[in-house]
């Protein structure tokens, strides 16, 4: 897709390559270096005809190699956005690891949503450190207002989480610290917003647990219904 944003009408195309980092077969493989290779060709094209002056790549997945040699192949420079250390780099093979240090070492900038993560990036890979930036992730504009200041005593949420229910997400760590806070706290209201491939079992989870009474799964909420929770509620998990 392409998404037209800005007042001068700036354009950014939404590029997704799925594949096999280690195809098991050799029609496997086959079949791998032939979805580049039309990639490559549909990629360039898209590049040509929107004439695409930057690639930006969120996270540094070894996963990328294939699109990172399209975009050299065409000349443009790119960027790269650490949301977070991507699994294959903590628990992948060295060459994995290899991979994602040519990608981070040919980046036009590195920038990083936090100082923390900045710093462990700096750790993996000391030849970058110097050129990564920290860029907080933005909020839209208007959506402070929509906040409301209510005093603590008023929150009647106790704990909220927001976001996508994914693994790594760690709700299902939350929802055994809730069990175990309480037998000592029963008046617990806990709220979790959002929606994702975890949800159900995060619920059969909950129950399991035997907290129906104290968590709530409310699903995807609007960007006012997000502004209020977060004014309802005392303490947000991240």
């Amino acid at each position: 897709p392409v998404h037209t944003i800005g007042g001068a009408g700036e354009s950014i195309i939404d590029i997704c390559v799925r594949g096999s980092a280690n195809p098991p077969t050799v029609r496997a493989r086959l079949g791998s270096w032939a979805r580049v290779a039309i990639a490559r060709r549909v990629i360039l094209r898209l590049i040509r005809h929107y004439g695409v002056e930057i690639a930006h790549f969120h996270y540094f997945s070894p996963a990328y190699e294939a699109l990172q040699q399209i975009v050299c192949t065409a000349g443009i420079p790119y960027l790269v956005t650490a949301h977070g250390i991507p699994t294959p780099l903590q628990t992948g093979t060295t060459t994995e690891r290899a991979v994602s240090a040519r990608l981070m070492n040919k980046a036009a900038a590195i920038t990083a949503v936090s100082q923390a993560l900045g710093s462990e990036i700096a750790g993996i890979f000391p030849d970058v450190a110097k050129d990564i930036r920290v860029i907080h992730n933005s909020i839209p504009q208007g959506f402070t207002t929509s906040l409301q200041r209510i005093p603590e005593s008023s929150r009647e949420v106790d704990v909220l989480f927001v976001g996508k229910h994914y693994k790594r997400k760690g709700v299902d760590v939350l929802l055994r610290a809730i069990h175990q806070l309480r037998p000592s706290m029963p008046n617990l209201n806990v709220v979790i917003a959002g929606d994702g491939p975890e949800r159900r079992s995060l619920e059969i989870l909950a129950s399991q647990l035997r907290l129906q009474d104290t968590v709530t799964f409310i699903g995807l909420q609007g960007r006012d219904e997000v502004a209020l929770l977060y004014s309802r509620a005392k303490i947000l998990a991240v």
